[in-house]
């Protein structure tokens, strides 16, 4: 459900971009997917501290996308742009949290 809820906010967070360059809400966005790459390292790694503090540092990330007051265009433009990325990173989690093993 975590692992769920997760995704759902790095979709939020993609939801506000639109471009190339210096787009907004870009750069927030690559920041989660960052986030999100190193707390499925961290989750392989069973480093429970520092998952929870990426969680934190995610958290402040989305706080920052969502301060940028997108308009819809520019959130489907980021969200299209980086899609790929933030399913790969959600995926990661979850083969992270899942037991090994049991493929779903």
């Amino acid at each position: 459900m975590r692992q769920l809820a997760v995704v759902a906010f790095a979709c939020g967070l993609l939801v506000g971009v639109n471009g190339c360059g210096n787009i907004k809400g870009e750069a927030e966005t690559k920041e989660l997917i960052k986030l999100m790459n190193a707390r499925a390292e961290a989750l392989e790694k069973k480093e429970v501290a520092h998952v929870e503090e990426l969680e934190k540092q995610a958290e402040e990330a989305k706080k920052r996308l969502d301060e940028l007051k997108m308009t819809d265009e520019e959130k489907q433009k980021l969200k299209v742009k980086y899609r790929d990325d933030v399913q790969k990173a959600a995926k990661r989690i979850e083969d992270a949290k899942s037991p090994k093993g049991s493929k779903s």
